[in-house]
């Protein structure tokens, strides 16, 4: 009773109208300093997004709207003292996109979307693929959530070792056709992305979008080099308007896309003619592929697909030449 007495006093002292991660962190400071500096508590991932883009073309500061999602108080997610949240909690906040998303439905949960993502599928929560550190922060101040977030793709399907609750991940692939074409130049997003949402034409005035779709589908070219799907944002404020390409990263993986829907699409999968910058910095408009290559397992050889069907006719044509040749040799002689 005697050691409760100088933690009963020192929560007194803290002011009624504090944010409780000034009471949680008399327990777990480490925890309550973190986060404080986290993107959850900063928005700063928001407002950074904002400022490379519509911020900076219409001179306009981030909406009070964009910024509801703060998270002030632990108790917002930890509702029950010693009770670690579901994933519930998470969808509650992350509404709008990814958190509905992931569990197959639109924006607010108001309608059922093509498909959930792979991974909730297999009963996968967000916990299982994002870390404590990357929830409550690290104790590093981050600018974007691309930064923040450490999770990859590769840390369970090219890690022979991995399990995810008593199951094996499926193990990359190289000699699987398309995994050759495209290693290195397309992320795994970038192919294995099922759908997403973008807004149709948003006016600041009354923070209002005429629309939504998930009919559409971009690729751009992120700073590592690698083609990443990307959201078009349409903005209109009075007579000023912005358009910005926002590289993204989708929670509806699926199995990968079919060639098609790229290679037969490419002025509107990658922008062809389009105006408007893409972020964040280092982030640009990638050009249509003019050709396809494929390295050839084991051997490492790149071979050019539009060569190699070039070869193929043309050796096909060279082949029915040479037996009509012979067959008129063969007749003749008779």
């Amino acid at each position: 009773m005697r050691n409760l007495i100088p933690l009963v006093i020192l929560m007194l002292m803290i002011p009624v109208g504090a944010s409780d991660v000034q009471t949680c962190g008399v327990c777990h400071p480490d925890v309550a300093k973190n986060f404080t500096k986290s993107l959850h508590y900063t928005n700063r991932g928001i407002i950074e997004k904002w400022n490379q883009g519509v911020g900076t073309d219409l001179n306009v500061p981030t909406p009070n709207k964009c910024l509801s999602c703060h998270i002030e108080n632990c108790s917002t997610c930890h509702r029950i003292h010693k009770t670690f949240p579901n994933m519930t909690v998470c969808i509650n906040c992350h509404i709008k996109r990814i958190g509905v998303n992931y569990i197959g439905y639109l924006a607010g949960m108001k309608e059922k979307a093509p498909n959930p993502d792979i991974h909730y599928v297999h009963n996968m929560t967000c916990f299982d693929c994002h870390s404590i550190d990357e929830i409550h922060g690290d104790g590093k101040s981050y600018s974007t959530a691309e930064l923040a977030v450490k999770v990859r793709c590769e840390d369970c399907h090219m890690n022979p070792r991995a399990v995810v609750k008593s199951v094996k991940p499926k193990q990359y692939d190289p000699t699987v056709l398309a995994h050759s074409i495209h290693k290195d130049r397309i992320s795994c997003y970038g192919c294995h992305v099922g759908w997403y949402q973008t807004c149709v034409n948003c006016h600041l005035e009354n923070m209002k979008v005429e629309s939504k779709t998930i009919d559409e589908f971009h690729l751009v070219k992120g700073s590592d080099g690698k083609l990443y799907p990307a959201c078009r944002m349409f903005v209109f404020y009075g007579d000023k308007s912005s358009r910005v390409w926002c590289l993204i990263h989708p929670h509806t993986i699926t199995k990968g896309k079919e060639c098609g829907e790229c290679h037969n699409k490419e002025e509107e999968v990658f922008g062809v003619g389009e105006i408007g910058k893409v972020i964040p910095p280092g982030s640009s408009f990638a050009e249509p592929p003019s050709s396809l290559v494929v390295t050839v397992p084991k051997v490492g050889i790149g071979i050019d697909t539009e060569i190699l069907v070039g070869i193929i006719i043309g050796g096909t044509l060279i082949g029915i030449c040479i037996h009509y040749l012979k067959r008129k040799v063969t007749v003749g002689g008779e």
